[in-house]
């Protein structure tokens, strides 16, 4: 708020005090005086500023702020610009580049920030830039394409600061694209071997797999090699299963189960894992293994039968014969006396003997040898006389006399010494052999070592080859003892000599000397023949010992990418195919002439590479790839598109490449059996027990009526029979015995089937035989009106008075009630009851379930002992007044 002044402050300078507690500030008046803030000293708003500053242009003249009457601008007070004076004031006009009252500011030109990319250096309305890294232009505006070299081999470049990033072609890879991606190094091929390409591989499969990366495993059960049996895929080959009967690599053979010879007596006939024995007459069984009995009838009249194979052969009795022994044996008719009269007995004969034989059939000649009349050989008996064989070496009537072999004079060189039946021959020197006939042979030894034996007699004689001497051959004759060799050393040989001369002789005794300049040596200069040796004179420019080497200009490579060409004293460069220049330093743009149809050009060294775009190949990418090349469609025909195909499949199959077949067994169409699945189509091999196509039919083991007495229930290759009651036995074969527990207490029991019947003892009834008499009376006309429960009905046994009228019933142990019409008066048959009332059957109209006439009556229900209600309510229903209640005796 303001305040008004106080009078000790100068009224001309303050015009008013502006408070804010605790503070205020004093103002100068407006007239040209320069407001200056004071504090106020106290609560009394005092200022401590006594005076006010007057303004620009103003001076202060007994305190009162009036115009300047000097020039403002001299001096000069604006250090960079123009003065300009008014009222007492100036005001400047800078020079450009400065700024400020006084123009005593450099105006910074940096402030704008010019340099985009780089620090800003000052000058009087000037400025430069110091670029960073990487830029360039006058505000460092400018990037600098670090792509400008080309830098990315493959691939694309794109600008950064002070570098550059490749964005590679499909399938490279490195800073600059230099490397090749190996897209095998995953490896792809599950089972082949990778090759790599550029952005691609291709997989070599093993065999029996297939795909783009081999993961398929060629099914080789596709072609359903296994004629008999279940085909399992195995890698690169199949296994057949073979159904029963059957063999071979592909289920092909049936198994000959004849192999074995199982018909023991016939002939084998194979089926499919079975056999037909066709028996051989006389034959039966199986395996045709069992003997018919021909003996079965007896036919042996007179003896015993032995049974044969079809046959049967009879062992007569002793003095039978015949085929069934039926005819006496006549023993003389085999003339069994050789030398004698046969007499015919019964089962017997005698022999009366020619003279000079003796025995039971006169078949002992006398033996004359019996003496040993022959001394050196063997005695042959005769009729009534002998004759001797006698042995090698002996002769005579009796083999007395030695015979003398020498007499032939058989030893043709040497002396004869007999022996019996034999001779020795002791040969002279030099001879040998059985008879002396065989000159020994000296040289068989080849003891002549270099040179031919001549055999002699006991003796031999070598004649030795040229250059050989001695007894046997064995000195070789030295012609190196001559020295034949003028230049050099001799070596012996057979029959011969050998020089070998000194370095520079030549010839048979190395006689000449060498000429080393015949061969013209020298290539560029002239010959100087010397011993062993020689000395070229090159001619100018050439080099070497045989002057063949041409000075080399091209020694300091100066063919950067080419081929020097020395010449003499020059060179040439023979530029490699891509580069040009006179040293061969430019590589040629074989991109210039964009080859690369339909992908990037990569320029090479006199070649071009084309990274083609995905589906494209060929060396300019001007072929569509033809995905379908590869057979990739298993089992369909292929449709070929821009980097991808499709696949037609055949009926069965399924999946991108047709590589599915479709399993035709996915509906589990067989009903009890296992699905072999096939190409578009399926077969069942049913469990046992089925059969049909889809093995939905139960085959009927039922069929062939195996229960004897009971019903068949079929089963799964089984079958059950539910006997007959009174019937057991896996084929209800056998009757059980239902006397077996002695059910008749006081009677005998007679089996029946599923029953039995008890014949009880005199004083029993009851099916068990186990009661006596039970008796109900009822006022009544029959005993039928027990099922219709009446309160005029009296137990026997009770003592009740019976009343006159009343009949009585006899009820048994199974609540069977016998009626009789006319039922007996109760005064007319009075205890003992022998006769009991409707015994012997009923007629009429009778209450109750009654079969039929003479048929007993059976109650509906079984009733409670106790209280004569029913245990048993099913049949005693309410709505049925007939079997409401039933009634026994206690």
């Amino acid at each position: 708020m303001a305040v008004p002044i106080p009078p000790m402050v100068k009224p001309a300078f303050v015009l008013w005090v502006y408070l804010e507690e605790p503070n205020a500030y004093c103002f100068c008046a407006a007239r040209g005086l320069a407001p200056v803030s004071g504090q106020i000293g106290s609560l009394h708003y005092t200022c401590i500023t006594s005076s006010c500053t007057c303004n620009a242009g103003y001076e202060d003249v007994d305190g009162v702020c009036t115009i300047s009457s000097s020039d403002p601008c001299q001096p000069n007070p604006c250090q960079n610009g123009q003065c300009v004076g008014s009222l007492g004031t100036f005001t400047c006009s800078c020079n450009e580049g400065y700024t400020g009252t006084l123009c005593d500011t450099d105006i910074v030109d940096c402030a704008s920030n010019p340099c985009q990319n780089g620090n800003c250096v000052d000058g009087v309305n000037s400025y430069s830039c110091n670029c960073n890294t990487g830029y360039t232009g006058v505000n460092c505006q400018i990037n600098i394409d670090d792509c400008a070299s080309n830098p990315c081999q493959n691939g694309n470049c794109v600008d950064g600061l002070n570098s550059y990033t490749c964005n590679c072609n499909p399938g490279y890879t490195g800073v600059n694209c230099e490397t090749n991606i190996d897209e095998c190094s995953s490896h792809p091929c599950q089972n082949g071997n990778c090759v790599d390409g550029v952005n691609s591989y291709t997989c070599n499969c093993n065999p029996g797999y297939t795909g783009v990366i081999c993961e398929t495993n060629i099914d080789e059960c596709s072609s359903h090699p296994c004629q008999n049996g279940n085909c399992v895929d195995g890698v690169n080959s199949y296994t057949c299963n073979c159904n029963p009967g059957y063999t071979g690599v592909n289920c092909e053979t049936n198994i000959d189960e004849c192999s074995s010879h199982p018909c023991q007596n016939g002939n084998c006939v194979d089926g499919v894992n079975s056999y037909t024995c066709n028996c051989n007459p006389g034959y039966t069984g199986v395996n045709c293994e069992s003997n018919i009995d021909e003996c079965s009838s007896n036919p042996c009249q007179n003896g015993h039968c032995a049974d044969g194979v079809n046959s049967y052969t009879c062992n007569c009795n002793p003095g039978y014969t015949g085929v069934n022994c039926e005819t006496n044996i006549d023993e003389c008719s085999s003339n069994p006396c050789q030398n004698g009269h046969c007499a015919d007995g019964v089962n017997s004969y005698t022999c009366n003997c020619n003279p000079g034989y003796t025995g039971v059939n006169c078949e002992t000649n006398i033996d004359e040898c019996s003496s040993h009349p022959c001394q050196n050989g063997n005695c042959v008996d005769g009729v009534n006389s002998y004759t001797c064989n006698c042995n090698p070496g002996y002769t005579g009537v009796n083999c007395e006399s030695n015979i003398d072999e020498c007499s032939s004079h058989p030893c043709q060189n040497g002396n004869c010494v007999d022996g019996v039946n034999s001779y020795t021959c002791n040969c002279n020197p030099g001879y040998t052999g059985v008879n002396c006939e065989t000159n020994i042979d000296e040289c068989s030894s080849h003891p002549c070592q270099n040179g031919n034996c001549v055999d002699g007699v006991n003796s031999y004689t070598c004649n030795c080859n040229p250059g050989y001497t001695g007894v046997n051959c064995e000195s070789n004759i030295d012609e190196c003892s001559s020295n034949p060799c003028q230049n050099g050393n001799c070596v012996d040989g057979v029959n011969s000599y050998t020089c070998s001369c000194n370095p520079g002789y030549t010839g048979v005794n190395c006689d000449s000397d060498i000429d080393e300049c015949s061969s013209s040596p020298c290539q560029n200069g002239n010959c100087v023949d010397g011993v062993n040796s020689y000395t070229c004179n090159c001619n100018p420019g050439y080099t070497g010992v045989n002057c063949e080497t041409d000075i080399d200009e091209c020694s300091s490579n100066p063919c950067q990418n080419g081929n020097c060409v020395d010449g003499v004293n020059s060179y040439s460069c023979n530029c490699n195919p891509g580069y040009t220049g006179v040293n061969c330093e430019t590589n040629i743009d074989e991109c210039s002439s964009n080859p690369c149809q339909n992908g990037n050009c990569v320029d090479g060294v006199n070649s071009y590479s084309c990274n083609c775009n995905p589906g494209y190949t060929g060396v300019n990418c001007d072929s569509d790839i033809d995905e379908c090349s590869s057979n990739p469609c298993q089992n369909g025909n292929c449709v070929d598109g821009v980097n991808s195909y499709t696949c037609n499949c055949n009926p069965g199959y399924t999946g991108v490449n047709c590589e599915t077949d479709i399993d035709d067994c996915a509906s589990n169409p067989c009903q009890n059996g296992n699905c072999v699945d096939g190409v578009n189509s399926y077969s069942c091999n049913c469990n046992p027990g089925y059969t049909g196509v889809n093995c939905e039919t139960n085959i009927d083991e039922c069929s062939s009526n195996p229960c004897q007495n009971g019903n068949c229930v079929d089963g799964v290759n089984s079958y059950t029979c539910n006997c007959n009651t009174g019937y057991t036995g896996v084929n209800c074969e056998t009757n059980i015995d239902d006397c077996q527990s002695n059910p008749c207490q006081n009677g005998v029991c007679v089996d029946g089937v599923n029953s039995y019947n008890c014949s009880c003892n005199p004083g029993y009834s009851g099916t068990l035989c186990d009661i006596g008499m039970f008796l109900l009376f009822t006022s009544t006309s029959s005993c039928g009106s027990i099922l219709s429960y009446s309160n005029e009905t009296v137990d026997a046994t009770t003592g009740e008075a019976v009343q006159d009228g009343w009949i009585m019933c006899y009820i048994d142990s199974d609540d069977t009630a016998y009626l009789d019409t006319p039922c007996v008066d109760l005064l007319q048959d009075v205890p003992p009851y022998d006769k009991f009332g409707c015994w012997h059957g009923c007629s009429g109209s009778q209450e109750g379930p009654a079969y039929a006439d003479n048929e007993i009556i059976k109650l509906a229900c079984r009733p409670n002992t106790k209280n004569n209600e029913a245990l048993n309510d099913d049949l005693c229903s309410t709505g049925d007044t007939t079997f409401g209640v039933c009634i026994r005796l206690l």
